[in-house]
């Protein structure tokens, strides 16, 4: 494949997710937008004023164009696993927002076809891409902090006019649909999760979740916690503490070291929707491995399913090896 190949998509699903990717692949102008399927009418009129393309009520239609070489998978999480799957068996290559899916089983189902058919799979991990977060990773990986005793984090927003977050039926809950971010960047920064204790708001497991504390032991013997709300009025928040250093990650976007000489910023940056877009054009086109692929994509699918355990038990839980 030529490296300079504009990769052919179709997106499903043109809401606010859809309509963002969109408008960062054409800024990037590394993929050529062909076609739009969305099951409402006002949304395809949309994308066809907005973008000239065709558009389709019924995605699998869209999937069948042999021109269309990738998708954007932007629906809501009930849907992802069916529309991966018959991506995949068309043999297109698969952008995925997150989370993948509400539970493990369709976690796997899709992706024994995904590894079966041999495409590109990504999943819409934003922060593994968001210039803060790798700076911080290289920065603990290179001992600057000095040894880590551990993490704090918040992440949240005021979600509570986002129906899907508290809808078990769409997104399985609020953890699952939004701070599935953060409980991603723990483990991308400290490594895997050997036990894992939550307990959530007095609503759960009647209903799902408005807020809940998590908290992780990583293999390496790190201990972080994080603590989720859907109605949260704050700003997300990262605290790592270090023998040598603490770091400070505000909002996703300002990195901040803390030494014995005061505090230094280390970089602002904005958070990464155009270079994950860019990661994922380069392992379709140049070969380069992503950072979100499928066994991220089943080893965090199968640590929410621990957090989701430990919370109905109300107790720590050991997290299984995560296999397909």
């Amino acid at each position: 494949m030529a490296k300079d190949h504009i990769v052919r998509v179709g997106i499903v699903g043109y809401g606010g997710m859809g309509k963002l990717h969109a408008d960062n692949a054409r800024k990037l102008g590394l993929f050529g937008i062909e076609a739009i399927a969305d099951i409402l009418a006002e949304r395809r009129k949309e994308a066809k004023a907005e973008l000239g393309v065709a558009t389709y009520g019924d995605y699998r239609r869209m999937l069948d164009l042999e021109e269309i070489e990738a998708v954007f998978v932007t629906t809501q999480p009930n849907t992802h696993a069916e529309i991966s799957i018959e991506a995949a068996r068309r043999g297109k290559h698969i952008f995925c927002e997150k989370p993948f899916t509400p539970s493990l089983v369709e976690a796997k189902d899709a992706l024994k076809v995904i590894k079966k058919r041999k495409v590109v799979f990504q999943l819409g991990l934003v922060l593994r891409y968001t210039e803060c977060y790798g700076l911080l990773r290289r920065v603990i990986s290179n001992g600057e902090l000095g040894d880590i005793f551990g993490a704090q984090a918040r992440y949240g927003g005021y979600m509570l006019s986002y129906k899907p977050h508290f809808d078990r039926g769409h997104d399985r809950g609020m953890v699952n649909g939004n701070t599935i971010h953060m409980i991603d960047m723990l483990r991308f920064l400290f490594g895997p999760v050997k036990e894992v204790w939550a307990r959530f708001d007095r609503g759960f497991p009647k209903g799902t979740e408005l807020a809940g504390v998590i908290s992780f032991s990583h293999l390496n013997g790190v201990m972080s916690d994080l603590y989720a709300s859907g109605a949260m009025r704050v700003g997300s928040f990262l605290f790592v503490n270090g023998s040598d250093a603490d770091a400070v990650i505000e909002n996703n976007t300002e990195l901040t070291k803390l030494n014995k000489e005061g505090s230094h910023k280390l970089l602002r940056a904005n958070v990464g929707f155009q270079e994950e877009l860019e990661a994922f054009w380069r392992n379709i086109v140049l070969g380069e491995q992503n950072l979100a692929g499928q066994s991220e994509a089943l080893e965090l699918s199968n640590l929410m399913e621990s957090i989701y355990l430990a919370a109905i038990k109300r107790a720590a839980v050991r997290v299984p090896r995560a296999t397909l």
